[in-house]
């Protein structure tokens, strides 16, 4: 028994000699206070307050890319060569603090080249400011029947702003220079929409009396969406640049209206609308060889409404107004087109 009890007193000696050893030759990097060792909570916490560190960075930097971005679109994006020439320092001293890498990384996120060949800073801000200005419509677009079904299209967006000669506007008086297409086509269209509306806004207390309110606001939708699709077609007509092809179709279809010839305007906007060419997209090389038949391609006669959005969306509002045209119209019934 007396030998157990010296062996484990030989024992504590060895340990508390360890110990004494430890203490003494721990590096002081690996000390905190009395502990020679590192809690594995103070490891997390500190990696944790890192990456704290590191997002509230890259927050700043993105804030502060955007202001810059923002700044530097309102300066690149002018069309004036003068302009661009008097701001450019202004663009160059927005954009300089800015990492390119930020910038970069922005363009990927929004789908867009990272660097095109030739390419400068400035122009880079400007490809991003306008990939923003995209992904900014699209996803605050909404659809104008919803809009207006729980009160949000209000009275304004009813006003055309077209001509406001109406009917008067397409007489020439006598001694008067003719009209030109363009002010007889925005007359027409004036004067149509005007007569729509007045008749969708003597109806609309007729449906709301017999109780079809949805019915009601269903018009009021029709009547806010053709507004607001015309309105790039009659900005069009007063800046006098719309397509002089487009133009001329648009006047057969006024001229056959005001005649009383709806089978005749229906077939121009069919023409307008869609072509009679046997390639719509305007391709007049079918291969690599000239073919026998390539004369018979022409480039004009190209489907409109294929072009892009905005103009499929004008096409298709005059096309509603032909309809409400023919429906108020006296013209004799083989005259009409059978809806």
């Amino acid at each position: 028994m007396r030998a157990l009890f010296d062996a484990i007193d030989k024992k504590k000696k060895q340990v508390e000699g360890a110990l004494v050893w430890l203490r003494r030759y721990t590096p002081a990097a690996l000390k905190k206070g009395n502990q020679a060792w590192i809690r594995k909570a103070d490891e997390i916490s500190a990696e944790r307050k890192k990456a704290e560190e590191e997002i509230q960075q890259s927050q700043r930097k993105r804030v502060r890319v955007d202001r810059r971005t923002e700044e530097c679109g309102s300066v690149v994006g002018r069309d004036d060569e003068n302009e661009r020439l008097n701001h450019g320092d202004t663009a160059e001293a927005s954009t300089e603090d800015v990492p390119c890498a930020e910038v970069i990384k922005q363009l990927r996120k929004y789908r867009q080249p990272a660097v095109l060949f030739g390419e400068t800073k400035e122009q880079r801000f400007q490809r991003l400011y306008e990939a923003r200005l995209k992904n900014n419509a699209a996803e605050n677009h909404q659809n104008v029947f919803v809009e207006t079904i729980i009160g949000r299209g209000g009275r304004n967006s009813r006003r055309l702003q077209c001509y406001p000669g109406g009917n008067e506007a397409s007489q020439v008086k006598d001694g008067e220079r003719p009209l030109t297409a363009t002010c007889r086509v925005g007359a027409w269209i004036a004067s149509t929409f005007r007569g729509w509306q007045q008749q969708i806004l003597s109806q609309r207390e007729e449906h709301l009396q017999q109780g079809n309110a949805a019915e009601a606001k269903r018009r009021d939708a029709m009547l806010v969406q053709t507004t607001k699709d015309l309105q790039p077609l009659v900005r069009l007509l007063r800046t006098q640049t719309l397509e002089e092809e487009t133009l001329n179709k648009l006047l057969s279809v006024v001229e056959c209206c005001e005649k009383g010839e709806y089978k005749e305007a229906h077939d121009a906007y069919m023409l307008l609308a869609i072509g009679n060419a046997a390639w719509p997209m305007g391709v007049t090389m079918v291969g690599i060889h000239e073919r026998a038949g390539r004369s018979k391609i022409y480039t004009s006669e190209v489907a409109h409404i294929l072009n892009d959005e905005t103009t499929r969306k004008y096409i298709q509002m005059i096309k509603r107004l032909l309809s409400h045209a023919q429906n108020t119209s006296q013209a004799d019934r083989s005259k009409l087109v059978q809806m």
